[in-house]
């Protein structure tokens, strides 16, 4: 299946979104994972110890909720049919007027990716990729005054973050505590923030090399993968419900964002790509206040040029989705506002070795590139320079959006992304997201 990814300086990076049941026709049985401690001797070796969880000490949550009062006229009333966009730090150009105010102004949701988690649990960083840019709070303070009906929400990344301290995070239950009440003490920092959403998918496992990690960190020993995936999709689960504690504590939000998967079936002969495996996306719901599937990037800057979004593997994504039964008023999808320049061979393969880089709207349309075609929601361009040819593919918005007005009509979307960097995509996003 495709690997998605975004792109954010010196770091491959993949965000959004979601996905619904409307419309396919076809059933998937969800899968099945084990319980945290399996019964029996697994692979040959011995289970681990039993994992008490600690009771919550919920006492020692912060109670600071989010200020000034949200207007009691304020429509949508929960993040269900909250239309909105992400603002990433590192797109952020502080030299240039912001979007925010118009953005705010025309949506229903802005999300400031302006958290990460550094080297051990409790180490939230702020901008970590942008650290001359305006503050949070800055950036709240802004789209409040814009408009105070948009839901202001802030995500936490773990781009760049040690897998080890990602493994702690998960498999420990002190570190786990320790981290929540991190991130709660930081929410409860920036009042005008209403609700988190967690996007952590860089430092999860995708590998048996990684999973050693994870099981180094863990003390696990002679652990099918198989089980410590599972226990592993029991960790993460654990780590929403107290995330969700804690926002609701404080009267804010919780939204969590996670990969996609066009199968419930892993491959443990031949692990590559198990990070989206870890996410239990029924479980994951009935703790969460929305869970957004990151539905794009099934090409990337590493893979061959493709459309981003292509309609069948779309197609798939919700096909899996719906074996889950999420209700409808916790999904929502991402969709994509970007597009990918490949430079490529003679047979139209990416240059081994190379990377493909990023393209903005704004960089489209100022571009004269020939325009080759069109396949679903993408629209591929072609351009030689300095004697070597490029592919371009780009994500049409508003062909996603109507496309997904077919696949799963009333759904929530969350665009990636808006930066004042690229107006022209800011724009689009207000023009078509809006209202």
């Amino acid at each position: 299946m495709a690997i998605p990814r975004k792109i954010r300086p010196g770091w491959l990076v993949y965000v959004v979104l979601f996905a619904a049941l409307a419309g396919i026709g076809v059933t998937f049985v969800a899968l099945k994972l084990p319980t945290r401690v399996p019964p029996g001797a697994v692979s040959g070796g011995q289970p681990p110890e039993p994992v008490v969880l600690p009771r919550l000490n919920v006492g020692a949550l912060p109670t600071t909720v989010p200020y000034p009062a949200r207007p009691a006229s304020c429509k949508p009333k929960s993040l269900a049919g909250a239309n909105g966009t992400w603002f990433p730090d590192w797109l952020d150009n502080p030299q240039l007027p912001s979007t925010v105010p118009a953005v705010a102004d025309s949506l229903n949701l802005v999300n400031f990716d302006w958290l990460g988690v550094g080297r051990s649990p409790t180490d939230i960083l702020y901008q970590p990729s942008d650290p001359g840019g305006p503050t949070l709070a800055d950036q709240l303070q802004t789209a409040d005054s814009a408009n105070p009906c948009a839901w202001r929400m802030v995500t936490v990344s773990d781009v760049g973050t040690p897998m080890s301290v990602m493994a702690k995070i998960l498999v420990d239950p002190k570190s786990r505590w320790a981290h929540v009440m991190a991130l709660a003490q930081v929410m409860a920092a920036e009042p005008q923030g209403e609700g988190l959403t967690l996007d952590y998918e860089f430092s999860l496992p995708n590998s048996v090399s990684d999973l050693a990690t994870y099981a180094a960190v863990a003390g696990w020993h002679n652990i099918s993968p198989r089980d410590e995936i599972g226990y592993l999709t029991t960790d993460y689960t654990e780590l929403v419900r107290e995330l969700a504690v804690a926002m609701h504590h404080e009267h804010r939000l919780l939204s969590v964002a996670v990969e996609v998967r066009e199968t419930n079936e892993l491959t443990y002969w031949d692990i590559s790509y198990a990070s989206p495996f870890l996410y239990d996306y029924g479980a994951i719901a009935s703790y969460a206040d929305q869970i957004v599937f990151m539905a794009t990037d099934f090409h990337y800057s590493t893979s061959d040029p493709g459309p981003i979004v292509p309609t069948d593997d779309l197609k798939r994504v919700f096909q899996v989705m719906g074996s889950y039964n999420i209700p409808r008023d916790k999904l929502a999808i991402e969709v994509p506002n970007y597009g990918y320049d490949w430079p490529v061979t003679r047979t139209g393969a990416l240059v081994p070795g190379a990377q493909a880089t990023p393209v903005t709207a704004t960089t489209l349309a100022n571009s004269h590139w020939l325009r080759t075609g069109t396949q679903g929601a993408g629209t591929s361009y072609e351009y030689s320079s300095s004697g070597q040819r490029h592919i371009v593919w780009f994500a049409d918005l508003g062909a996603e959006v109507r496309e997904l007005g077919t696949l799963c009509p009333g759904c929530t979307l969350a665009a990636w992304s808006d930066a004042n960097s690229d107006p022209v995509g800011s724009q689009l996003i207000t023009r078509i997201l809006g209202g």
